[in-house]
């Protein structure tokens, strides 16, 4: 479903587009980033959104550039919905003001002490991937291959966590499914045109399958 929002001087979207948004839709999740670009009346639309949608967010890409070194901000807009951000090591760094380290122990350890005490979801992206839990539990994710570092392939993964939530997954489950299956579609496409072919587009065309085999396994 698409909405006329007011724009900014150079076409990307005006903190006055939240109250079009208020009035033009009803939602139980949300998902904000890819795309919006970094202009300063966008990033302060991206903050508000994130401040009023009393919703589970997953927040990825431009969305959290609007949080530049202001992680301790989504740790408090937490505490009123659990909130799940998707960040590479760049973004993150952006974000928390401070380098992940390369260890995998240093980097489970600092994951996991960037959302102690919040209600934030960390899905690290990478290879691989780690997921943070407040309550402290790590998850790994052994699929995927080379190909997922296209440009793009990290917006997929935001629509698949976020679909996941508006279905009424918990951040967590939303979190671990969701990169599963942006992965196992990964490889499924990279099985069709190998992985230096790839784009993103083929990745997220390979989404169906990749549940189709999912929801297969488990009807077995």
């Amino acid at each position: 479903i698409f909405i006329e929002v007011p724009e900014t001087p150079s076409g990307s979207i005006a903190p006055a587009a939240l109250e079009a948004i208020e009035n033009a839709v009803r939602f139980n999740a949300a998902a904000i980033g890819p795309g919006l670009t970094t202009d300063g009346a966008t990033s302060r639309f991206v903050r508000d959104c994130v401040s009023r949608f009393e919703v589970p967010m997953l927040i990825d890409a431009d969305g959290l550039n609007a949080f530049e070194g202001a992680f301790g901000e989504i740790r408090e807009l937490s505490r009123g919905r659990p909130i799940v951000v998707s960040p590479h090591s760049g973004e993150l760094r952006r974000l928390t003001g401070a380098e992940t380290p390369t260890g995998p122990e240093e980097r489970i350890d600092a994951l996991r002490a960037l959302v102690d005490g919040a209600a934030v979801t960390l899905v690290h992206k990478g290879a691989p991937t780690v997921i943070a839990h407040p309550d402290g539990r790590i998850d790994i994710n052994v699929f995927g291959h080379p190909g997922l570092a296209t440009a793009g392939s990290g917006d997929v993964l935001t629509g698949a966590i976020g679909g996941l939530l508006a279905q009424g997954a918990s951040p967590a489950e939303a979190a671990r499914l969701g990169v599963y299956i942006n992965s196992r579609a990964a490889e499924i496409a990279a099985e069709d045109l190998g992985e230096r072919g790839m784009v993103a587009g083929d990745c997220s065309e390979a989404l169906p399958a990749a549940l189709k085999e999912l929801e297969d396994e488990l009807l077995r």
